[in-house]
């Protein structure tokens, strides 16, 4: 059972940079996207 939750103890951290690195790749997406809308069609 330790083992177990050494375990656990030992992933949360890496847990917690996926989901850093998951939501910072889904701002750069979105940001991009909203960019190239703005390149392919201009207003004003």
């Amino acid at each position: 059972m330790i083992a177990v939750w050494k375990e656990i103890e030992m992933l949360e951290p890496i847990d917690k940079l996926i989901e850093r690195i998951r939501a910072n790749c889904q701002a750069t997406t979105k940001a991009n996207t909203y960019v190239a809308l703005k390149v392919i069609s201009p207003k004003g």
